[in-house]
This record gives structure tokens, C-alpha cells and sequence, in this order.
């Protein structure tokens, strides 16, 4: 590997294109309803929950995600390959040349390179008190792991 000097000019026009930003709350208080701030044409919502209810008038755009393994292929889309990943673990370059081969032709990964704001919306389940609950919050913290990866990745310009 070799290693390579970033000018300041380069780190900073990196920087300037991107948006990281958690929010975190009780249910009800408005998360969501943050979306409405962004600008609909700079920013795709990741619907991780399907909760857009309280944002059905935005104007922007939104990809539904129903599974985990959907929304790992969309993270490694957007944040591009972990090079101190295992060859063949997830977020690897395999895993990335994989991802982008199931979306070639579909226009995806160049739509989520066009825009520089990642809405991932999710609800935080209910304190664990059962198995369910608990199996819940587990699945909660892996996408919380994903979004906290994907947000370096952006914040690092790649």
C-alpha cells in the first residue's frame, strides 16, 4: 500500500460535500420530522423502518429497506470498501465489487454518490423486558454499528 499526502485543499473540498449527523430520542419527539429540514434534492432518506408517515409531503427521495443484508449493501455502497476489512468479511473490496454487481444497471449506486445528506431513519425499539424486545434492540444496535461506520466512512470522503 502506499501512502500519499493529502493537500488541505483536497481535505477540506472532501469535508464540504459531506453530512454526518446522529439524532437521538424518545418517540414522538420530532426525529423524523427533521427530515423536512433538508434540502429534498441534496438528501435520500434510508426508510429502515417504515415510518415516514410524519414526512409523507417531503419532497425528496427515499429508498424503502426491508432487511439487514439490503441495508449492509447500501451502507458499503455509500461508504465504499473497509480496506483493513478481512477479503472475506462484509464491507470488504469483495463484498463492495458484489454489492455493486447486483445494483449495476440500476442506477443506485450513482444516485446515492449524488447525494451528499444520508437520512437513515430508524425507531429505537422499546427497553428490552422479553425475548422479542430484546432480539429487537439486538438488530437496533447492529444498524446503529452500520450508521456509526457509514457516517466515518462520509465524514473521511470516501
Amino acid at each position: 500500500m502506499t501512502v500519499r499526502i493529502v493537500t488541505a485543499e483536497e481535505r477540506l473540498s472532501a469535508a464540504n460535500n459531506k453530512t454526518s449527523l446522529a439524532i437521538f430520542g424518545l418517540p414522538g419527539v420530532g426525529k423524523t420530522t427533521l427530515l423536512k429540514t433538508l434540502p429534498a434534492d441534496k438528501t435520500v432518506c434510508l426508510d429502515l423502518e417504515a415510518g415516514m408517515k410524519s414526512v409523507q409531503d417531503w419532497p425528496g427521495a427515499s429508498i424503502p429497506v426491508r432487511s439487514f443484508g439490503d441495508f449492509r449493501g447500501l451502507a458499503v455502497l455509500i461508504g465504499g470498501p473497509d480496506p483493513a476489512a478481512d477479503p472475506n468479511a462484509y464491507y470488504s473490496e469483495r463484498h463492495y465489487q458484489h454489492v455493486r454487481s447486483v445494483y449495476a444497471g440500476s442506477g443506485i449506486e450513482e444516485f446515492l454518490a449524488a447525494k451528499p445528506i444520508i437520512f437513515a431513519e430508524h425507531h429505537r425499539p422499546h427497553p428490552p423486558g422479553n425475548g422479542v424486545r430484546q432480539a429487537a434492540a439486538g438488530g437496533a444496535v447492529r444498524k446503529a454499528q452500520v450508521l456509526a461506520e457509514l457516517h466515518r466512512r462520509r465524514r473521511q470522503g470516501r
